[in-house]
């Protein structure tokens, strides 16, 4: 909801002030992906054995390494107690892993914007962010040929609850340089969210001679907090007379600047180095147009968001939208209908890139509608 207020006529410049406060969903978690295929040259054990060597059973991770230690699915080595292996002798189990998860991200805003000589309008707005995260993941591998000797599958399945709230500034200014063409800018500061993680995970093994063991981890929360790029933007907008307009933003993004925090102890120094070190700075590119033939428009539009990564297999991973509407206006209400379809591609690894030897390709479309409805009174 907006409220318009005109301003007392004399010689500040200044025509309107404008009030402003709504809810936006900016991000939506829904998605289901299942991974499957065969593996002759590694398997997941192999990073626990990568992990356990050189420590006890008593420094194990609960919610990992301990949890293939408990299950038998890795042992000591007969003459080093410190040093371990795997049960599967030789590789060839199929591998297969399907993670469903669920949420969404909301802002909660308050706007402020003035119109100065009907030539430079500028706007504020503090943003309230909540979100929530639910990830269910279960990973396999089992001998389905019945070619691996004292081993028959095992299955490790991973639980995360995550909720979190923060809080953003934007700052924008469009100036009416001439009656046909608009330019605009736009500051967006980081967005400070503070998270909380709960999860569990558990694993069960089935080996030959009917031996089944089955082992859960504790219950495990953690606190910490999110830092997200700066953004800013710049557009043009040209109006063509009263039959339509075209319009063009830039978005510039600094992915390498996101950063976790955690007290007392930052615990997450090693992982910001992995975000420098593999994030980049992009730009992404909107453009649409609107012909008009009242009381109806019709718009289309293209958007171009560049790759986050900068050297790996992902370096590629842009993404396009394309998008299509109808809008109707009469003098006190509206209604517009839009239809966005995108799509990208990334790669991902199963478990540790270091000894997968082929990446999964995910190729990801989306088809999203959108019906609005507006009043003025």
């Amino acid at each position: 909801m907006v409220a318009t207020f005109k301003v007392k006529k004399g010689n500040s410049g200044w025509e309107s002030v404008n009030f402003g406060f709504g809810n936006n969903r900016i991000n939506d978690f829904n998605k289901q992906i299942s991974t499957q295929g065969d593996n002759k040259n590694s398997s997941l054990l192999d990073t626990y054995v990568a992990d356990a060597n050189g420590h006890t059973s008593a420094d194990f991770d609960q919610f990992g390494t301990g949890l293939a230690w408990n299950t038998y699915l890795i042992n000591p080595n007969a003459n080093d107690s410190m040093h371990y292996n795997q049960v599967i002798p030789h590789y060839g189990e199929q591998q297969t892993k399907t993670t469903s998860t669920n949420g969404k991200m909301g802002e909660t805003f308050v706007s402020f914007g003035g119109n100065y000589k009907n030539r430079v309008f500028i706007g504020a707005t503090v943003g309230f962010v909540k979100t929530s995260y639910n990830e269910e993941s279960v990973y396999e591998e089992k001998d389905v040929k019945d070619t691996i000797s004292h081993f028959k599958s095992f299955t490790y399945s991973q639980n995360l609850t995550t909720k979190g709230t923060g809080v953003n500034f934007k700052i924008g200014v469009i100036v009416k340089a001439t009656d046909w063409l608009r330019v605009g800018a736009a500051v967006h500061t980081p967005t400070v969210l503070s998270m909380t993680d709960n999860y569990n995970n558990s694993m069960s093994s089935d080996l030959e001679n009917n031996k089944t063991f089955s082992a859960q981890s504790p219950s495990g929360i953690y606190n910490y907090k999110i830092t997200t790029p700066f953004r800013a933007m710049g557009s043009l907008g040209f109006v063509i007379g009263k039959a339509g307009l075209v319009n063009v933003d830039y978005e510039y993004v600094n992915y390498s600047s996101a950063q976790l925090s955690s007290s007392p102890d930052n615990v997450f120094s090693d992982v910001n180095k992995t975000i420098r070190a593999n994030y980049r700075a992009t730009g992404n590119i909107r453009a649409g147009g609107e012909m008009r033939f009242d009381p109806i428009s019709f718009r289309i539009g293209y958007a171009y968001y560049g790759s986050p990564y900068k050297d790996d297999i992902n370096k590629n991973a842009s993404r396009s939208s394309y998008t299509a509407g109808i809008g109707f206006r009469e003098n006190n209400y509206f209604i517009d209908f839009a239809y966005i379809f995108t799509t990208y591609t990334e790669y991902s690894y199963l478990y540790d890139p270091s000894i997968v030897v082929n990446s999964v390709q995910n190729d990801y479309k989306s088809n999203n509608f959108m019906l609005t409805f507006g009043f003025r009174f």
